[in-house]
């Protein structure tokens, strides 16, 4: 727990005094910060966004995804068929035996979220990476309908974005 507060607060601390945007490594920035997560939450399956990617084009009923951000970056956008982790909790008794995907930014929220579904019974997987792995992609993001490129990111810090997406904060 220690090794993982303190490789964050360092990686956190880099990436709020360098501009991540202007580095050719954003993939390798993120993958460091990815790999401090996955050592916090051992039991958790990450999925990489190619592979959700392939399994969301399936649009089969088995799958359940979910957005564990802040609803400021919701209103931002989502990744497309996505429902918010509010509307996911009053209906989750429903989907006890379908495969639900959550994500969050970089991963770190929706790993928590993803180890407390599954010891509740869900077969939960997490987005490695979170929406800026997605964006690294080029996958699009959804606003009500939209396809967008705007992404909802709780600061200046998290803007870990391709140069063709636009990182939105308050």
């Amino acid at each position: 727990m220690k090794n993982f507060i303190i490789t964050t607060c360092y990686l956190l601390f880099l990436t709020s005094c360098i501009n991540p945007r202007s580095y050719d490594n954003q993939p390798q920035i993120i993958d460091a910060m990815t790999k401090s997560i996955k050592i916090k939450f051992p039991h958790v399956t990450n999925i990489p966004a190619k592979d959700l990617m392939t399994i969301l084009e399936r649009k089969s009923d088995d799958n359940i995804l979910v957005d564990s951000r802040n609803i400021r970056e919701q209103k931002i956008s989502m990744l497309p068929g996505a429902m918010t982790r509010n509307q996911f909790e009053t209906i989750k008794k429903n989907f006890i035996e379908k495969n639900i995907y959550i994500y969050s930014t970089i991963g770190g929220d929706s790993s928590e979220y993803v180890n407390k579904l599954m010891n509740q019974g869900f077969k939960a997987f997490n987005l490695d990476g979170g929406t800026l792995a997605w964006a690294q992609e080029g996958f699009f993001f959804d606003n009500q309908g939209e396809q967008t490129k705007k992404v909802g990111i709780e600061n200046e810090a998290w803007n870990i974005l391709p140069k063709e997406y636009e990182g939105v904060f308050p």
